[in-house]
């Protein structure tokens, strides 16, 4: 059981989900049984639940996740792992308003298991901002992020990966708050520490993604545009076009070229996107929010 796990998390890491799935429901099936601990089927019960998240069966993964909770796990860490497999499920199918009052329940587990100066504390408030802005609540979202900012630059160095993602996420809920210049200084800083460090330079074409997105939110559109497509260019030749973190920003590209009218680009990217969306399981929201929202959009923009 314990080999089918490790198989699974190893099968996640490489952007398997498939395999992920296929070993942790057989450790699952083989721990699932009366004479089994506790905190085995606890622990199958949340491998399995992450990779039902991963094949897109986020109902059934919350299932399985509130049985193993049923189950009353003793120590804080099963607690909170629990809660966060809920969370993402939950914001798979949009429940944002349940993602966020559970992101504050993990938070408070997170405190008393890890101490407020941890890193996990801090991972742990992030999750929270992302619930505050999900629901629409931008200055909330800020502020948590900051605090969530202030946990990992006490415990980690100026330059560790976790500080410099958090500080571009600071920067795009600044933009989302209106405060421009604010944004832009401050993603442009963050830039900067990733140039001068090799230990972050992979990160570099994500963060030319943020800096040109929150430039053409300014209304910069050139200029933005033409950064945010060359980290989109460097992402997809890195990890390739279909992997599930890049989706987001293709579509991002298409709301660009949409508002900026130019119909044949966004038309030819909605199409890929779409060819993407259809060889995976776990994008059947997306997919109609693209054939329902964005190619509506793009008729009406064409008479």
């Amino acid at each position: 059981i314990d080999a089918l796990v490790e198989r699974g998390i190893a099968a996640e890491k490489r952007e398997d989900p498939g395999a992920a799935h296929t070993y942790s429901k057989l450790a699952f099936e083989l721990a699932n049984k009366a004479t089994a601990s506790k905190a085995r089927r606890i622990q199958v019960s949340y491998a399995l639940a992450r990779a039902l998240t991963g094949v897109g069966q986020p109902g059934r993964a919350i299932e399985l996740v509130d049985q193993a909770l049923a189950l009353r796990p003793a120590d804080l860490w099963s607690q909170e792992t629990l809660l966060q497999s809920k969370i993402i499920a939950l914001q798979q199918l949009e429940r944002h308003e349940e993602a966020l009052v559970l992101a504050r329940e993990a938070a408070e587990i997170s405190r008393k298991a890890d101490g407020e100066s941890d890193s996990g504390y801090g991972i742990a408030l992030n999750v929270i901002a992302w619930g505050l802005f999900y629901t629409g609540d931008r200055v909330g979202a800020l502020d948590y992020r900051r605090r969530a900012l202030a946990v990992m630059a006490g415990s980690l160095s100026a330059d560790h990966s976790m500080v410099t993602f958090q500080r571009m996420l600071v920067a795009d809920d600044l933009a989302a708050n209106g405060r421009f210049e604010e944004a832009i200084a401050e993603a442009s800083a963050v830039l900067a520490v990733v140039d001068r460090n090799e230990s972050t330079a992979a990160a570099r074409s994500e963060m030319v993604t943020k800096l040109g997105s929150i430039k053409f939110r300014s209304g910069r559109f050139d200029e933005g545009l033409r950064l945010f497509e060359e980290g989109l260019d460097e992402l997809i030749s890195q990890w390739g076009q279909d992997h599930p973190d890049i989706l987001p920003d293709r579509v991002q590209r298409v709301r660009f070229e949409l508002e900026l009218g130019k119909l044949d680009d966004a038309e030819r990217h909605m199409d890929a996107l779409e060819r993407s969306y259809r060889a995976r399981n776990d994008q059947a929201l997306a997919l109609a929010r693209l054939d329902g929202a964005y190619r509506a959009e793009l008729a009406i923009a064409r008479g």
